[in-house]
């Protein structure tokens, strides 16, 4: 929602000054940036470690094969020392073939160490090695050399003297180089291990990293575009059906802030013009009314003429004019749109409370509620609505309206704005039907003067013609002789 600050009653907007001003699309590429990062630095990661692994599986590639290669050369001095035995026992050329083949062996296998030796430290255990051999090949050839058969002394000697300490002291450096290559694979398995929970960590991390970077752009996207569009939606929804439509979220310097600033603008303007409208037809109607009541006379024409008119600006069905009897009660006057009935006590009594309460008073039904009287087929209101009309502080009578359907929001303004016009023609037609009256009456009072004044001149001739005859008769006896002078 926008703030607003009021300064010598002029409202100033509070809008994010320029600087601050962040652009949506702009927001996108950084964190499309951010995260191309952050996998970028996941992959050098993920590739160093995958490199180590290599590295260190070909360790334990190379020191299982030289410990191999070392326990060959054991095997072969083994086998060459029992070969040796045998020959300075026998002399027979099998054993001393078996002889050299062990050797050939054990030096193959020493040069095959020599070849993939890896540290300073295990080469010159293998030089060692290699010198051990050499003496010890070296005594061999010495004691094949001594045996003369039938005579195997002299050989014997030298094996037992010469060879079996040389032999000896090869198979202890021997032993010494394999358990010197067995910790180097120790260590490399263990750097093995280690390099798969680096990169079993590295796989976590990474998924991780995509669940909350997802999470967010969600969390991001629905906060700044989702809810926004959904806000904005309801309220064009809102605007459609012609209902007040919220104000949009305008505080954020993006994209969607301006579009809620444009909006608001844009819905406050529509509402200025609708309510622009709404009291231009709120005017037309109580002139209309206006007019129509400018063509009365009294009460009879009120029926048939205004409140044709106030149904026609308020869309309700039907109307009656109940005005006040001596009693306080009030009694249906005029109606249009259909008869009270016989039965009308409900709204007489709704006329009477919203007299003395002096406040318009609205009865509806609900939806489920049968609008129609199963007994005579009339359409009944869905809602009523009971208007005093007030003047000058004299409810003159009770303006009862019905619809179809529930009034609006701008029904129920018209019919709040033509009830004063109303109580003012209510009043004059009471006026002008009480002066017909007083003018009636007078004329019949004329008219009983008019016709005594003719009885009292036909009586005045009446006695005027008798008088003349007295007179005539009295003159007549008067002028007649008397029986003694004739």
């Amino acid at each position: 929602m926008s703030k607003a600050v009021h300064v010598e009653d002029s409202p100033v907007e509070l809008r994010p000054p320029p600087g601050a001003r962040s652009s949506l699309k702009t927001r996108l590429k950084v964190s499309a940036f951010v995260g191309l990062g952050i996998i970028a630095a996941w992959l050098y990661y993920t590739v160093n470690q995958v490199l180590t692994l290599y590295d260190v599986t070909r360790d334990i590639q190379r020191t299982t094969d030289l410990r191999e290669r070392v326990s060959d050369a054991k095997t072969a001095i083994a086998e060459a020392e029992d070969s040796l035995d045998r020959y300075t026992q026998t002399g027979q050329g099998y054993d001393l073939s078996r002889h050299h083949s062990g050797r050939t062996t054990l030096r193959a296998s020493l040069g095959a160490i020599r070849r993939r030796i890896l540290s300073e430290s295990s080469r010159g255990s293998l030089e060692h090695a290699e010198a051990a051999e050499e003496l010890y090949s070296k005594a061999a050839d010495r004691a094949i050399g001594l045996w003369v058969p039938g005579n195997p002394s002299a050989a014997r000697e030298q094996r037992d003297n010469v060879v079996e300490p040389a032999a000896a002291s090869l198979r202890d450096i021997l032993l010494e180089l394999e358990n010197r290559f067995g910790r180097s694979e120790a260590i490399a398995e263990g750097r093995l291990s280690g390099a798969r929970d680096s990169a079993t960590a590295a796989l976590v991390i990474l998924g991780g990293l995509i669940l909350s970077g997802f999470l967010w752009l969600l969390s991001d996207v629905d906060r700044r575009i989702l809810s926004p569009a959904v806000s904005a939606a309801g309220a064009l929804s809102d605007l459609a059906s012609d209902r007040p439509p919220p104000r949009l979220f305008e505080a954020s310097g993006d994209e969607i802030g301006e579009l809620g600033r444009q909006f608001n603008r844009a819905a406050a303007a529509y509402e200025d013009r609708g309510r622009a409208l709404e009291e231009r037809d709120i005017q037309a109607s109580v002139n209309a009314v206006l007019a129509a009541a400018a063509t009365i006379n009294d009460l009879e024409g009120f029926g048939s003429r205004v409140l044709e008119t106030v149904l026609d600006v308020s869309g309700a069905a039907s109307a009656v004019l109940y005005l006040p009897d001596p009693d306080g009660s009030f009694a249906p006057a005029e109606s249009v749109g259909g008869s009270p009935g016989s039965d009308d006590g409900v709204g007489r009594e709704e006329a009477r409370r919203s007299a003395i309460e002096k406040r318009s008073i609205f009865l509806s039904v609900g939806p489920r509620t049968p609008t129609i009287n199963v007994f005579d087929g009339r359409i009944l209101p869905r809602e009523s609505v009971h208007v005093p009309l007030v003047y000058f502080d004299h409810v003159v009578g009770v303006l009862a309206l019905g619809a179809a359907q529930p009034f609006t929001t701008n029904a129920r303004n018209v019919i709040s704005a033509i009830a004063p016009s109303l109580a003012v023609a209510v009043a004059n037609a009471a006026a002008n039907e009480r002066v017909a009256e007083q003018t009636r009456r007078l004329a019949e009072q004329n008219e009983l003067l008019e016709d005594q004044r003719s009885r009292i001149a036909r009586a005045n001739q009446e006695l005027q013609r008798a008088s003349a005859l007295k007179d005539r008769f009295l003159a007549s006896v008067s002028h007649e002789p008397s029986p003694g002078r004739s």
